[in-house]
């Protein structure tokens, strides 16, 4: 009960949640069998080149080129035998910090198919608009036609683009090389609900470069 004794001081408080940190790895999948067997009959020359490959090199560049295009929130990002750990520290919410990692691993994961496009000879831009995260990629194709690639993340889900392939088993080819690197740098990728059409392209046929390089 109030006292009027002496000096008093009665003050609304807030009282910090002791620091929590949440740490998470994911963990690297290995590539399906189907698709080395299909790489070992089309492309041996690229199945062994595969083995060669250094990943926690790579998978860096793509975490550099992440931390220079958007802010990790405090969070603490590394490369981590083939994958990515994070760790964070939390004195709100814990969704709200699932939430900033989430963000960040999603560009990763982007830069490192971006990385996978490289690798394969697109030259890459990647863009966040509109709330989401586009990457685009072009490079010389068998005709005077650049190859294209388009990946999307956003609201609506993930969609992978192939456009301006000479034929249709040119386009499975680079398709089976993509998933293969990209499994190969830890992110499974299926293409599902696939549409394919096309037709062959006419010689002559000139579709301008949109000079595309590296955001």
């Amino acid at each position: 009960m109030p006292c009027d004794i002496g000096y008093r001081s009665v003050a609304s408080a807030t009282i910090a949640a002791k620091p929590e940190t949440l740490e998470s790895r994911a963990a690297a999948p290995g590539i399906d069998q189907e698709l080395l067997d299909r790489l070992g009959q089309d492309d041996p020359t690229f199945l062994g080149w595969l083995d060669t490959i250094d990943i926690d090199a790579l998978l860096g560049r793509a975490l550099d080129r992440a931390r220079e295009a958007q802010d990790t929130g405090g969070a603490e990002f590394r490369i981590d035998n083939g994958a990515l750990a994070s760790r964070i520290s939390v004195t709100g919410s814990r969704a709200a910090a699932a939430a900033v990692v989430a963000a960040f691993t999603r560009r990763w994961q982007l830069e490192v198919l971006g990385v996978v496009c490289e690798l394969l000879d697109f030259e890459v831009e990647i863009s966040a608009r509109a709330g989401g995260l586009f990457l685009e990629g072009e490079k010389h194709g068998a005709t005077g036609v650049h190859e294209y690639i388009s990946i999307t993340f956003d609201a609506s889900g993930t969609e992978v683009r192939f456009e301006h392939f000479s034929s249709d088993e040119a386009l499975a080819l680079e398709q089976r090389r993509f998933l293969a690197l990209a499994q190969k740098l830890g992110i499974r990728v299926r293409l599902v609900r696939e549409q394919r059409a096309g037709q062959p392209i006419k010689p002559g046929t000139v579709h301008p470069h949109k000079g595309r390089g590296k955001a």
